[in-house]
């Protein structure tokens, strides 16, 4: 007759799995470890207020910042300890991304991947995601910056204990006003991107964010342990070998661009105008008549509309 299980024994196991899983860098990889710069950004996180992670394409630049984000929100980081300061109270984190598109498809699911099952709900507005809520009172917030001065304002309303941004805003404000959602509760701020497009008013604001009030990690594409094969890395090398040098470094290192070679150059304030009249298909009238033919929509005497937006430079080539 074969022996049950022993109960305690069976509930120790389960018990130092989840904490294996929990300070696990890989969710799907019980024994896996980050790289040195990686671990240089969770070793300093809590001593370094503002983390700027400017990396390559690829290079687990969003995965260390949705582990430093879910590791606060349920108190098991491995070294960091809740600033006394903060007391009980429920906590706060920010996430912004880019898009609702890139939230939904990438951030999102690398932070459920760190969340026990079971342990968190997500509320949603239609199919846009808005938050996770946490069994233990905490939040995740999410906010999409495809219009940053709606954005700006939205995020305003919240005082939080952690921001995060996703690759770099169109403007300068947006990261500033993430800056001040931290400041009340004295919180953590994490930027993670890879600068091919270039914005000069926000590479004036990263770079004068310096030790020891912040400081910038480099993280490379060929660093990241899925592309520890030479044989892979000589394929990732000759498939950006036809681009030129300017590009290859940012995508392969997160080396800042000049306006000359940049991928795309954007200028939110020049580039963008809001219509200042009804709109047609992205573009403003630039007459109030009435149109002609209500199924073209097109005012009596005008053959085409006559956007109003700014004029975007043409990428390099």
């Amino acid at each position: 007759m074969k022996q049950k299980p022993d109960k305690m024994l069976l509930a120790a196991m389960e018990k130092l799995e989840k904490l294996r899983r929990q300070e696990a860098f890989d969710p799907v990889n019980i024994d896996s470890k980050p790289t040195a710069t990686q671990q240089s950004v969770i070793e300093d996180f809590g001593s370094v207020r503002i983390q700027l992670i400017r990396a390559g394409t690829q290079s687990g630049k969003s995965q260390t910042c949705s582990r430093l984000v879910t590791w606060v929100l349920t108190d098991t980081h491995p070294r960091w300890k809740r600033p006394a300061e903060w007391g009980s109270e429920p906590l706060l984190a920010i996430v912004a991304g880019r898009t609702g598109k890139q939230i939904e498809e990438s951030l999102l699911p690398k932070i459920r991947s760190y969340l026990e099952p079971g342990t968190y709900k997500e509320v949603r507005i239609g199919n846009i995601i808005q938050r996770l809520e946490l069994d233990n009172g905490n939040r995740i917030v999410f906010q999409s910056l495809e219009n940053p001065n709606m954005a700006r304002e939205r995020i305003q309303s919240y005082v939080a204990h952690i921001a995060w941004i996703d690759e770099l805003p169109p403007t300068v404000e947006v990261m500033d006003e993430l800056l001040r959602r931290v400041q009340a509760r004295n919180g953590y701020f994490l930027a993670s991107f890879t600068p091919l497009v270039r914005n000069v008013q926000v590479q004036k604001f990263v770079d004068n964010l310096v030790e020891p009030l912040a400081k910038t990690y480099r993280f490379r594409m060929l660093d990241n342990p899925l592309y520890h094969d030479p044989v892979r890395q000589a394929e990732i090398l000759s498939s950006l070998s036809h681009l030129p040098e300017h590009v290859r470094n940012s995508r392969l290192y997160g080396e800042w661009m000049s306006d000359d070679n940049a991928v795309f150059h954007f200028d939110y304030s020049s580039m963008v105008a809001m219509p200042k009249a009804t709109v047609r298909c992205g573009a403003t009238w630039s007459r109030s008549t009435q149109p002609s033919n209500p199924r073209s929509g097109i005012p009596s005497g005008e053959k085409t509309p006559r956007p109003e937006f700014g004029t975007v430079s043409k990428p390099t080539t």
